[in-house]
């Protein structure tokens, strides 16, 4: 009863039996009750068996009566919300205080909150042995009054939350009560007039029941929120705990929510995904996802292509992709057993370490019994390290499908430029980016490897920062790893030449000389390589190696570049510039323009000499103006040899588009940067004199300011010196 007086009288009416426990702490119990001393006399009065201050004789008297006064106090409404006699901080500190009572001290505690579930016989759950008796228990759930049903799954949730394993004895009693407030909830929500017919279209049979609409539905809707987050708080602190009786029914009642994750969810986590979460997050529970005949990790990671899904839903299913890579990480490490078997040894109380969830006990003495024991977890850890790597490899085609709508949707909008710097200032990108990693070693096909490597451009795309240039780094080590793997190794060519201009780490520009140096390999392995990519075999291969020596570092030096291997592989290139065709040229290009734009002279001179050999190639090769070319075009069809025309037209184009869509933007770049680079700009000028000597067309207006014959008159020259 929760009258003071009444309380108060109650007390000392029990103490005229002049009971030790009671005469003893009389005067505690009146101060419990008065609201003015409540919270200073339950922070003095410890019943935990450590302290002392409560005798042993005197629990079996005291504790139930201190457990009614509290409990009488959890409803009391006193003082402002804001205050710290609001009903969330006096709940709260009482549910604390029942921490220090053993388990079976918590009999009165447990009785007193599923009381009114309890009282229409609703806390025994049959399942699959008898599914009758369940609905009619779900179906007299009906007859408790709302506020009181959502008060219990409250109550139960913040008692579970304070007190922990020490509840364990009660979890069949819980359940069970859960579960049929779970199936009346949903039975309220699929079928009030306001509900959604799509939710009760996902309704499986298994959860239907003949019971009356005693709930509204925002009521419905609320307790079956507080039934999931329950239940899910229990998976986190029960791990090992037998729920498979239970699943079925609760995989069923959920499927509406399940169903509707990625569209009515996206806002917002739902309760059943911070649920699928709490499953993931430990092995031994992983086993109650294959109970569901919805399937359920496909329903979550359809959040990712969700649009406009917000960060928290975002971080969620995050966790549980990675969640799912780490078990299968953990099933595949050489030494996974001979860790288990080292932890075991090396602790006294049985419980290994935070890498492995299942508690192992052994009492260390070498007995029959305790290898008998430690042999069954081994047998078990085996098996769901087996099924962890079955789910993940089941699920990897549908996560790379839904992060490259994902990607494609973040990076492609109309805005992507907005998007990339976004991107590469927060924490998501790198998070995405180390899924994608672990994701690697588990895609089996070129298909599935074709779209992870799209999956990792975007991020090649960053702008460039320190950290960028790692997650560049890491990008293109695992590009590297599935290079091998795609039908068309060169499909990306032309972008991972550009990154040569674009790259600034040594560890970036390193990983992309790696890229390309296997790129020989991966033609080679191709089924069904082009004639004309197969041809670019030999380029590659002795492209990639001085590709590798331009970019050489002393070994005994930090961040020393290697001026000697550097020098020499610049010596290589004119000779090799013969043998090149425009996309085996195009890296060159772009790592020399890189090279000019050091505050370096050896290396600055040194590129800028290949740049105008590589412009007076192209040059060369481009052939005549762009009227012309499309005057040969014209008459091309008259010509006997028109498929070698057309080999040399398209040659020269590519030849034409390196010039001006690559040259020449670098150019304007470097033309605009600051003062203190006026060596560089310099430099610069003078490769645009250069290009525009040797391909006039590529700026008309400009190459009227040359004069090659009278230096005096040329305007570039002048603007050098």
């Amino acid at each position: 009863y929760s009258d003071e007086h009444v309380q108060a009288l109650a007390v000392d009416v029990l103490a005229r039996w002049q009971q030790a426990a009671l005469t003893a702490h009389r005067s505690q119990l009146l101060s419990l009750i008065r609201g003015k001393t409540f919270r200073e006399t339950l922070a003095m009065f410890s019943v935990d068996k450590s302290s002392g201050t409560l005798q042993a004789e005197h629990r079996a008297l005291l504790l139930p009566i201190l457990t009614r006064l509290l409990f009488a106090r959890l409803t009391i409404r006193v003082g402002r919300g804001a205050s710290k006699n609001s009903m969330a901080a006096r709940r709260a500190t009482i549910f604390a205080f029942f921490s220090g009572f053993a388990s079976h001290e918590l009999r009165e505690l447990f009785d007193l909150i599923v009381g009114p579930i309890s009282a229409v016989g609703a806390c025994t759950f049959d399942g699959i042995a008898d599914p009758a008796a369940d609905a009619r228990r779900a179906a007299a759930v009906a007859r408790v009054p709302a506020t009181q049903q959502l008060g219990v799954v409250r109550s139960l949730h913040e008692c579970i939350q304070q007190i922990g394993v020490e509840l364990q004895a009660y979890l069949p009693e819980a359940m069970a009560a859960l579960m049929h407030l779970l199936r009346l909830a949903t039975h309220c929500v699929c079928h009030t007039s306001e509900g959604s017919k799509e939710e009760a279209a996902f309704l499986l049979d298994d959860a239907r029941i003949d019971a009356p609409m005693a709930l509204t539905l925002q009521q419905a809707r609320e307790l079956r929120l507080w039934c999931i987050k329950t239940f899910g708080l229990i998976l986190r602190i029960f791990p090992n705990a037998n729920f498979e009786h239970y699943m079925p029914m609760f995989w069923s009642c959920v499927a509406p929510v399940l169903r509707r994750l990625h569209s009515h969810y996206s806002q917002s986590p739902a309760g059943l995904l911070e649920l699928i979460g709490a499953l993931m997050s430990q092995r031994a529970t992983l086993p109650l996802l294959s109970l569901s005949p919805t399937p359920v990790l496909p329903c979550a990671f359809g959040c990712f292509s969700a649009p406009n899904v917000s960060t928290s839903v975002m971080d969620c299913v995050l966790s549980i992709a990675e969640a799912l890579v780490k078990h299968c990480g953990d099933a595949t490490k050489p030494n996974a057993s001979n860790d288990k078997k080292t932890a075991r040894d090396g602790e006294d109380d049985g419980d290994s370490d935070g890498d492995n969830d299942g508690d192992s006990e052994g009492d260390g003495d070498g007995d029959e019994d305790g290898k008998d024991a430690i042999d069954g977890d081994d047998d078990r850890d085996v098996d769901m390290d087996a099924e962890g790597k079955a789910l993940l490899l089941a699920h990897v085609p549908q996560l790379l499908s839904q992060l490259h709508a994902r990607l494609k949707s973040k990076f492609g909008g109309s805005d992507a430029a907005k998007a990339l710097a976004a991107a590469g200032a927060g924490s998501a990108a790198t998070r995405e980016l180390r899924l994608l990693v672990s994701l690697a070693p588990y895609v089996e096909n070129g298909e599935q490897a074709k779209q992870m490597i799209e999956l990792f451009l975007p991020y090649l795309r960053l702008k460039h920062t320190a950290r960028t240039e790692r997650v560049k780094a890491q990008a293109l080590s695992l590009i590297r790893q599935l290079i091998g793997m795609t039908p068309q190794p060169l499909a990306h060519a032309h972008f991972f030449a550009l990154l040569f201009g674009q790259l600034r780490s040594r560890h970036a520009r390193h990983e992309l000389c790696l890229l390309w140096a296997a790129l020989p390999d991966a033609i080679a392995a191709a089924p069904a390589i082009s004639p004309a990519d197969r041809e670019r075999h030999a380029e590659l291969t002795e492209l990639a190696t001085e590709l590798i020596e331009l970019n050489a570092f002393e070994e005994t030096s930090i961040d020393e570049c290697d001026y000697g291997r550097r020098l020499d592989a610049y010596g290589r290139i004119p000779p090799l510039l013969s043998r090149l065709s425009p996309p085996t040229c195009l890296p060159l290009l772009c790592h020399c323009l890189f090279d000019v734009e050091l505050d370096d002279i050896a290396l600055r001179h040194v590129a800028s000499h290949t740049v105008k050999l590589i412009i007076r190639r192209a040059a060369v090769n481009a052939g005549p103006s762009r009227d012309a070319r499309k005057h040969a075009q014209v008459n091309a069809d008259a010509r006997t040899d028109a498929p070698a025309a057309d080999a040399a037209s398209t040659a020269a184009m590519e030849w034409e588009a390196m010039l001006s869509r690559v040259l020449m933007p670098a150019v304007r770049h470097g033309l605009r940067l600051p003062t203190e680079k006026d060596l560089v700009r310099a430099e610069l000028t003078s490769l645009l004199a250069a290009a525009l000597l040797e391909a006039p067309w590529l700026q008309p207006e400009l190459a009227t300011l040359l004069s090659p014959r009278d230096a005096e008159a040329d305007f570039f020259y002048n603007m050098t010196h």
